[in-house]
């Protein structure tokens, strides 16, 4: 198993009921989970995309409705271009913090699944939660951010002890600020320039969690990939605006360039005890 030197995380697990449409997201995965185990094939995929609204927005919903300003619109397809070949479960909720991730695969997501290769991105919004304090509480949330993605990678690796976990970096993220913070409504402020308050604590976040990958138990069960310099500049001081508009969720072009340039290619790459599952990879 995964080294398990790990501080157990601080903090409660927490689902959302009081958030619409939580609740009713978090109950179709746990059907889709069902289904897949009664299915012929006892819950084999190919991959599982586990993560927040990032992840969600392949689904094309934003915590199960409409996504602001029509940043989903296209994204579906962008992903159906890349994955439409293979088997795929989209496990993603818009604003979960690894808490109420971990609190859902405890609760019955993916429970006797059993995929090839789970992709997790997860650990961006522990950070707006902070910020949403004050900037100076982002770096203090850095350690538990870290706790939070092991133990759910640590949790995965447990429900499904085949399965090639592919960890994603956190993506750059600028500063946006609200007009109702707390509300999700209409944003006042956007700015793409980098360093933002979150960026040295997405650097420390990713570099930490990269050499935690490599002291893995089984090295060859748990890749790191780092995609984020696709949606940064090349003297990296901004965030490029066609690939992330709203300086925190990648647009249909920032999703090509991410599935297509760099997740889809380590896909490739990957070891499975299914040799013709790698050849549909590849394909």
């Amino acid at each position: 198993m995964l080294n398990s030197r790990v501080t157990p995380i601080s903090e409660s697990l927490e689902p959302r009921p009081y958030l619409a449409g939580w609740s009713d997201m978090h109950d179709t995965f746990v059907r889709e989970t069902t289904r897949l185990v009664e299915a012929p094939g006892n819950g084999h995929l190919d991959i599982l995309f586990l993560g927040d609204s990032i992840t969600e927005a392949y689904r094309g919903t934003d915590k199960g409705g409409k996504c602001f300003g029509g940043r989903c619109d296209f994204v579906p397809e962008v992903f159906k271009e890349n994955f439409g070949h293979l088997k795929t479960a989209i496990f993603g909720i818009g604003g979960d913090e690894t808490k109420h991730l971990l609190w859902r695969l405890k609760d019955g997501e993916m429970h006797k699944t059993l995929p090839r290769v789970t992709v997790i991105l997860i650990g961006t919004n522990n950070l707006g939660a902070a910020f949403h304090e004050s900037a100076a509480a982002i770096p203090k949330a850095e350690e538990l951010t870290v706790r939070g993605v092991q133990e759910v990678v640590k949790h995965v690796f447990a429900e499904a002890p085949g399965t090639q976990i592919i960890l994603l970096a956190l993506l750059p993220r600028g500063e946006r600020s609200w007009e109702q913070p707390h509300s999700g409504s209409s944003v006042r402020f956007i700015s793409h320039v980098q360093p933002s308050p979150f960026t040295k604590t997405i650097e420390n976040i990713n570099g930490k969690l990269e050499e935690w990958v490599k002291t893995a138990a089984f090295p060859s069960a748990i890749q790191f990939l780092d995609c984020s310099t696709l949606f940064l500049t090349e003297d990296q001081k901004a965030i490029k605006e066609e690939l992330m508009e709203d300086a925190l969720h990648p647009t249909p072009q920032g999703y090509k360039e991410m599935l297509g340039k760099c997740l889809l290619p380590k896909l490739t790459t990957i070891r499975t005890p299914n040799t013709a599952h790698r050849k549909i990879l590849r394909s």
